[in-house]
């Protein structure tokens, strides 16, 4: 594990990547990271929402770090991976309140459609 760590100390991202995970699990581990990446990209928020923007933008921004450097250790790490964080409790908040507005207007119709039956 000395051996690895030695090799990774000023290689970029992929070497490293290869020598932890090997081939199959390089390839989950950047996939996984790409589709969160494309989910935080995706997201539509119904009213302007700063947060959400300057989180695009830091996380499309993390994207070319990726490649150059190693990006999980140390402070870059933490970097990435708190902002991919947030990113997604975005998501999930946005879905949320997709959800209830259209669980709303569903309600709302219905219950009018009940009201003008009843007299």
């Amino acid at each position: 594990m000395d051996a690895i760590s030695n090799i990774s100390d000023g290689d970029g991202t992929f070497l490293p990547m290869f020598l932890w995970f090997g081939l199959i699990g390089t390839i989950v581990y950047f996939l996984g990271v790409f589709m969160i990446i494309a989910k935080i990209i995706k997201t539509k928020a119904s009213c302007p929402d700063n947060f959400l923007i300057i989180i695009k933008i830091i996380c499309f921004g993390l994207m070319p770090m990726m490649f150059s450097a190693q990006y999980f250790p140390e402070l870059p790490g933490l970097t990435v991976w708190t902002f991919l964080s947030l990113g997604l409790a975005a998501y999930k908040y946005h879905n949320a309140m997709q959800y209830l507005e259209d669980a709303s207007s569903i309600y709302s119709r219905f219950h009018l459609s009940e009201v003008q039956k009843d007299p």
